[in-house]
């Protein structure tokens, strides 16, 4: 019982936190609002409080993400999800103790969206449902002129713990009910109050993605601080063309050419490659460091290639194109790739894999006893020295650091490096097999020194206020 109740309250970081601020008395009622969110995160709470301390003449309210999912077994045995929804209930009663404390008094919660409208969205929930016919049609998915279905994917592979979507699956109705009632919540919200700006952790997933873009539909200013750290906060403006949480790295090659002194920048971004390498800097959202050189994993493998595994519960639709509908769907074909055509490759999984990508793993282990599988607590940089002549990745950091190492950096979806030419994306399922297959073939460029360093001069230091 006590793994659940110790949510209940706030930890020995959290109290310290909350003991340590006064009560913020500056947020002035106004017709225009500010909304924020009141999530259960200390860094995130303690970057919404600096939003509303930096901006002492706007009123702010808050809106209430939804935390609570359930599979359709628990709904339909109706204990569970009441069990559920008391669990959560009493972690978002602790948590507004703080957001009270920021002078929020005020809380919008989609769930208190009209019975009758929560009917209705169910019926048309059901009635998509058994009309869907393939991944790629809810993917493409939209409802009151809401793009939604690459939101309710991600939804529903994070929070249901699956590794892939079944599209038969019951489950799957009460994702996209909920996404239909948060979209018509919101779009009623917009037109009943003059929202002016929204601030949110994430663009993804339903209940971080759906207002956002319900919001620059009706022309509210959005801004994502999802990747800001404790001390620093970072902030990017979304827009209709642009509602992602990542860095546009599409406009980064035009953006460097308005720029001065680019050789310094060059090397500028080198540098911090080359910090990066070493081990002496680390990214933000990871828990380990793959350059650790304190590292003890021997790695004595000699593989001509390495398959860098995502994580398998992340948002998986974060960038703007993905060949695959999911990670689990690449790494199979990756696999099948491998083994059709006999090549020597080991794969990595991904060294900060929350529980569920652990467990898949393991039953991929299983079923696969045949494929070389890598610790993945083993350095990249054991790995990079190795002499592999080409690595493979979905969309990772890994591809500029593979490049970096003048290793053939292959993958199929968007990514940050997708404006440069130094590493290879496929754009089908065909090229992408055709890429592996003839890797050994393909020679690095090794003309590409000016092209990396702009871009991890725009990726980790023009842009490092977004990310």
């Amino acid at each position: 019982m006590n793994t659940f109740t110790k949510y209940w309250k706030f930890n020995i970081q959290e109290t310290d936190y909350f003991n340590s601020i006064s009560k913020h008395s500056n947020n002035i009622v106004n017709e225009k609002i500010n909304l924020i969110q009141s999530v259960h995160d200390l860094k995130m709470a303690h970057n919404f409080k600096k939003i509303i301390s930096d901006n002492p003449n706007e009123y702010f309210q808050c809106i209430v993400p939804n935390i609570t999912y359930y599979s359709f077994l628990y709904w339909v045995t109706i204990i569970p999800k009441i069990l559920k929804d008391f669990h959560h209930y009493m972690i978002r009663k602790e948590w507004r103790k703080l957001y009270n404390k920021f002078g929020i008094n005020i809380y919008y919660n989609s769930k208190n969206i009209r019975f009758l409208k929560k009917i209705s969205n169910f019926i048309l929930a059901f009635k998509f449902f058994t009309k869907l016919s393939s991944r790629e049609e809810l993917l493409n998915h939209n409802f009151n002129s809401i793009k939604c279905g690459d939101l309710i994917y991600d939804s529903y592979l994070r929070f249901n713990k699956k590794a892939t979507l079944n599209i038969n699956d019951y489950t799957l109705i009460l994702f996209l009910h909920d996404c239909y009632n948060q979209i018509d919540y919101y779009q009623d919200l917009v037109k009943t109050k003059t929202i002016i700006n929204y601030y949110t952790t994430y663009s993804t997933y339903i209940s971080h993605g759906i207002p956002v873009r319900v919001f620059l539909d009706k022309g509210v200013n959005v801004y994502v601080i999802g990747y800001s750290t404790f001390k620093k906060l970072k902030i990017k403006k979304l827009s209709i063309k642009d509602n992602t949480q990542v860095s546009p790295h599409w406009l980064y090659r035009n953006k460097f050419k308005d720029l001065e002194n680019k050789n310094n920048l060059i090397n500028l971004g080198y540098k911090k490659i080359k910090n990066r390498l070493n081990g002496s800097e680390t990214l933000d959202y990871m828990d380990t460091n793959q350059y650790d050189f304190n590292n003890k994993i021997a790695f004595n493998s000699k593989f001509e290639g390495v398959v860098f595994i995502g994580d398998f519960t992340d948002a998986q639709h974060i960038y703007r194109s993905l060949v695959y509908h999911d990670l689990y769907l690449w790494l199979i074909d990756t696999i099948r790739i491998t083994k059709k055509y006999k090549l020597n490759v080991g794969f990595k999984p991904h060294p900060n894999n929350k529980p569920e990508s652990k467990l898949l793993i393991k039953v991929l282990k299983k079923k696969y006893p045949d494929i070389n599988w890598i610790d993945p607590k083993v350095s990249n940089k054991d790995i990079f020295d190795s002499g592999i002549k080409f690595g493979v990745s979905a969309y990772g950091t890994v591809l500029s650091e593979l490049a970096f190492n003048k290793i053939l950096a292959i993958c199929c979806g968007d990514n940050p490096c997708s404006d440069f030419d130094f590493i290879l994306e496929a754009k089908n399922k065909n090229e992408y097999e055709e890429l592996i297959k003839n890797a050994n073939k393909i020679k690095f460029n090794n003309n590409y020194h000016q092209q990396l360093g702009e871009f991890i001069y725009m990726d980790k230091i023009f842009y490092s206020k977004m990310r």
